[in-house]
């Protein structure tokens, strides 16, 4: 039964990797058109350096953890699937940053702060064993370093 629930997640983030690739493009092609200023390839490359770069850093960085203690990886309850989170936040943080340039970083970094805030109070309930404490340290560590992706995507999206 395991097994089969981690064959079915992979499959979903393979699904929706496919899927942001589709949406990148089209928003590269309606930015370029909403703000003449950005060049539609390099706003393409840093939304997929972005959402598919952070996607296999922070799933080789959970592997290696995992690998370390396993019971980091174990969870007692549903939840909505880790890389559909990041899919998401690298996405919109990224086309935040390409749009508004780098100058607005200041308060794009005030939200990604608040970001990290808000996914870290949502777990802060879950269950209270020896390890709850490490996978939320884990969880902040693969938001910081999937909005650091967001990032550097951004950035790449405002070259010219």
């Amino acid at each position: 039964m395991k097994n089969k629930n981690i064959r079915s997640d992979k499959q979903f983030c393979l699904s929706a990797a496919f899927i942001f690739v589709v949406f990148a493009y089209l928003a590269s092609q309606g930015v370029a058109v909403i703000c003449p200023n950005i060049v539609p390839n390099w706003f393409f490359l840093g939304l997929l350096l972005s959402v598919h770069g952070g996607a296999i850093f922070t799933f080789l960085l959970n592997f290696i953890l995992e690998k370390y203690d396993p019971r980091l990886g174990k969870k007692n309850k549903p939840n909505v699937p880790s890389c559909l989170t990041g899919f998401i936040e690298r996405f919109i943080f990224t086309a935040v940053i390409g749009v508004a340039g780098a100058a607005s970083l200041p308060y794009i970094g005030a939200l990604m702060s608040g970001w990290l805030g808000l996914k870290l109070a949502a777990n802060w309930q879950q269950s209270r064993d020896d390890f709850s404490r490490a996978r939320g340290i884990l969880a902040l560590i693969n938001g910081l370093v999937s909005l650091f992706f967001a990032l550097i995507g951004g950035l790449i999206t405002n070259l010219k």
